[in-house]
């Protein structure tokens, strides 16, 4: 048995979450208000039979015993199992320990820095890096809440601390606070201001830092090491903290100094993307907290065809892996007035900031909006060109009325009649490729209990499919994973993701992963042809998703004991799910005709 499987077995999820959460009895379930998220009614059930928690409320979040204790301890996976493992008294021969030690040490390592950095801003050396901060605008308080500092002048300072503590500049190095010339070690950074970059879990996993003498670059960031890739980073997402308001958007900047700027204001929903364009990681983090993400765009930017391209970009990644599934997540776009950026914006007209992230527009509606600056508009071939553009942005929009608006917009926009833009329009949606329909009845598929761990089986063998078949990979940006309960799967996913969703790079962050990934791999699937490998994933997370309705449908209706009338946002839950469940049968139907 796996040390995972091991800590599933002995611990008792009740036992585990109330120390936590004053439960009470409903019907077979508990429930009691939620620990993550503040709430007077409670939304948060648990259901001893499956061993799994979950919250109706603010969080939509649920999951194991691990991802419960992962949340409220504010831990990642590996350091959970091993805590959980010295709890239950098990006999962790994996030595997990010593599997996270190496990053403790980095994320140590970091800290010092951020330290050093911190005294020396504080420091009379410091002075020209506080007055810079104080002439942005930025009080003390703000300045240790995200613990600013001051690289040195000296080209070696910062390793001759680090050598007068026992640590090496090659250790240095692995973080990215040194460089290395012909065995020679010298500091990354020098005379910038510091920001150190923290991960959720608030650990620093590498630093951006500002030119106070303009001498090489105004920005500089960590290279790339085993615990910093900016791509999977997002500045200030650390600080939006558990109880950010459901139907609270996150709001996306450039800078530092912007995502700074707007905390010390109160705009705790601010995050800063570090110059690239949104990525899956990025979104991947985003959708766990928000429905609707608005991108601030600076102005200076706008019609400017690098802007453009990142926009599409920012948007194909929305459209390839989390529109259109049952929890959508909205792009908007706010442009800033001339000569500002979000940080001079906040400081100097704190309302016109307020007011331009109301008038964000959806991303489609700011292209449309956008034909004479965004697009050059003189002759009928630009305006074929931008017809080509933004016509299959319009064809993958989901919505009939927001297409049908679309139309009309876009139409009034280029002086053309609406049926010459649908006719176009229906020859992009002809020509979209779809999978053959190899229907694979699911009377005639192989799917054996026994083969695998019986409480996780659908979501075993959709993680084996998705890890296996690289043919399966564009349908996992199609997945809702939050329908999954173990997490282990969740995160081995997530790690796959991260491997650009190829299994030669999968790198498992924990030995304990490890073993699972050694598992998932074993499961057999040569009996699914590749013909049969897309109809079979379609299947197999049809069940999963009617499991995880009928287990919601479930949890609802044991909390209706002794409600009458019911609430409406409970009754609302219900029809939902109700509804959700027909859809699936529906489509059962339609499979075995």
């Amino acid at each position: 048995m796996s040390i995972i499987d091991d800590i599933k077995t002995k611990a008792e999820i009740v036992q585990i979450v109330s120390p936590y959460v004053t439960l009470q009895q409903t019907g077979k379930n508990l429930k009691g208000l939620c620990p993550f998220h503040s709430e007077k009614t409670p939304s948060f059930f648990i259901s001893p039979e499956r061993q799994t928690w979950r919250c109706f409320g603010a969080c939509s979040d649920g999951g194991d015993i691990i991802s419960f204790m992962m949340k409220i301890e504010n831990k990642e996976f590996a350091e959970t199992i091993q805590s959980l493992a010295n709890t239950l008294g098990i006999d962790n021969q994996l030595n997990i320990q010593k599997d996270i030690s190496k990053n403790s040490e980095l994320f140590e390592i970091n800290e010092l820095a951020a330290n050093f950095f911190s005294n020396l801003l504080e420091s009379q050396e410091g002075n020209t890096g506080r007055e810079y901060l104080i002439e942005r605008g930025l009080n003390t308080k703000t300045i240790k809440q995200f613990k600013l500092g001051l690289s040195p002048k000296q080209p070696t300072a910062l390793i001759e601390y680090f050598r007068s503590i026992n640590i090496p500049g090659s250790m240095l190095a692995q973080v990215g606070l040194a460089s290395e010339n012909q065995k020679v070690f010298r500091d990354f950074f020098s005379n910038r201001i510091m920001f150190p970059i923290q991960n959720p879990k608030n650990k620093i996993i590498g630093f951006g830092g500002r030119s106070l003498n303009n001498n090489g670059p105004k920005y500089l960031n960590t290279p790339t090491t085993s615990i910093f890739d900016k791509k999977s980073t997002l500045y200030a997402y650390n600080h939006i903290g558990r109880l950010l308001a459901s139907n609270q958007p996150i709001i996306i900047v450039e800078g530092y100094m912007d995502a700074i700027t707007a905390h010390q204001h109160g705009y705790d929903n601010v995050v800063a993307s570090l110059g690239t364009s949104i990525t899956k990681q990025h979104l991947s983090q985003l959708k766990k907290v928000s429905k609707k993400i608005i991108q601030a765009l600076d102005p200076d930017q706008a019609g400017q065809n690098a802007t453009l391209r990142s926009l599409e970009s920012t948007y194909s990644i929305f459209e390839e892996g989390y529109l259109g599934q049952r929890k959508e997540i909205e792009l908007h776009i706010a442009s800033l007035p001339a000569n500002e950026d979000p940080d001079s914006l906040i400081r100097n007209n704190g309302a016109k900031w307020k007011s331009t992230l109301d008038q964000s527009l959806p991303f489609i509606e700011f292209l449309i909006n956008g034909i004479g600056t965004l697009f050059v508009m003189n002759t009928s071939n630009d305006k074929t060109k931008i017809a080509e553009k933004l016509l299959p942005f319009i064809a993958h929009t989901r919505n009939s009325f927001e297409q049908e608006k679309y139309f009309t917009s876009l139409a009034k926009k280029l002086n053309v009649k609406e049926q010459t833009l649908k006719v176009s329009i229906h020859n992009i949606s002809n020509s979209k490729t779809r999978p053959k329909n190899n229907t694979l009845q699911p009377s005639k598929m192989v799917l054996k209990q026994t083969d695998i761990r019986s409480t996780y089986y659908l979501e075993d063998y959709l993680t084996a499919l998705l890890i296996q078949r690289p043919e399966l990979k564009e349908q996992y940006f199609k997945l809702d994973i939050s329908q999954f309960t173990s997490i282990e799967n969740k995160e081995l996913l997530l790690s796959w993701e991260k491997a650009n969703c190829e299994i030669t790079n999968l790198k498992t962050p924990s030995i304990a992963l490890k073993e699972h990934l050694e598992y998932i791999k074993s499961i057999n699937l040569h009996k699914i042809s590749n013909s049969s490998s897309l109809p079979t994933f379609r299947i197999i997370s049809g069940r999963l998703s009617e499991q995880h309705l009928r287990n919601t449908q479930e949890l609802l209706l044991s909390s209706t004991d002794n409600l009458e009338p019911l609430p409406t946002k409970l009754e609302s839950q219900i029809i939902s799910v109700n509804e959700q469940l027909r859809n699936i049968m529906y489509k059962d139907k339609d499979l075995n005709k």
